[in-house]
């Protein structure tokens, strides 16, 4: 899934910005002790569905929602995918 919308994005849609992949689930927003999150692109996603498990790692437990939001501001974020559940 993460490499069907990173490569839809990129050269279906043309957009012109970044994709970032969030490691670690939700905390993967604002826990400083995980993995910063990952600018994914077409290259680095080609070959991750020969892997499996999980390319951007996974994680139990809430979130802390302003914390994600004053994330996906300051990135400039207009479309946000949540994966799994």
């Amino acid at each position: 899934v993460v490499r069907e919308i990173t490569k839809t994005l990129y050269q279906l849609y043309g957009i012109g910005g970044k994709v970032y992949g969030i490691r670690g689930g939700y905390a993967g927003f604002y826990d400083p002790s995980l993995t910063p999150p990952l600018e994914l692109t077409v290259q680095t996603v080609e070959d991750i569905h020969h892997d499996g498990g999980t390319f951007l790692g996974s994680s139990r437990g809430g979130f802390d929602l302003d914390k994600i939001l004053e994330f996906v501001r300051s990135k400039k974020i207009s479309q946000l995918y949540v994966i799994g559940g």
